[in-house]
C-alpha cells in the first residue's frame, strides 16, 4: 500500500503545481501540505518556505475559506487536505492531460 499512497501524493503534488484554479502562493502551501505524512502548523509552513508569519496565514486563510484545506485545533492549529478538493484538483490534472493528448 506505501507504493500506492507514494503513487497518489505524487498525483496530487502534480495535479496542485498544474492546476489553473490556484495562485502560486496558494500552490505551494498546498504542496506542502500535500507532502506532509501528518497535518501541519503555519509554524512548520513558515520554515520550509521562509515567508513571514502574516504570508503564510493570509493564504491558509484563503485556502480554508476554497475548502483546499482542513483545520484541526490541539492546542495549536494543524491543517490537512480536504479529500474531496484533492480529489477535484487530480481529475482535473488527468483530464488536462487528456486533452494534451487529442
Amino acid at each position: 500500500m506505501i507504493v500506492t499512497q507514494t503513487k497518489e501524493k505524487t498525483m496530487l503534488v502534480k495535479a496542485i503545481e498544474n492546476s489553473d484554479i490556484l495562485p502560486s502562493g496558494q500552490k505551494r502551501v498546498l504542496s506542502i501540505i500535500a507532502n506532509s505524512d501528518y497535518p501541519v502548523t503555519a509554524k512548520q509552513i513558515e520554515k520550509i518556505m521562509g515567508f513571514k508569519k502574516q504570508t503564510v496565514n493570509f493564504t491558509l486563510k484563503n485556502l480554508l475559506s476554497r475548502n483546499f484545506v482542513a483545520r484541526k485545533k490541539d492546542g495549536i492549529y494543524f491543517y490537512a487536505i480536504n479529500e474531496n478538493r484533492a480529489i477535484e484538483l487530480v481529475e482535473r490534472y488527468k483530464e488536462s492531460l487528456l486533452n494534451r493528448k487529442n
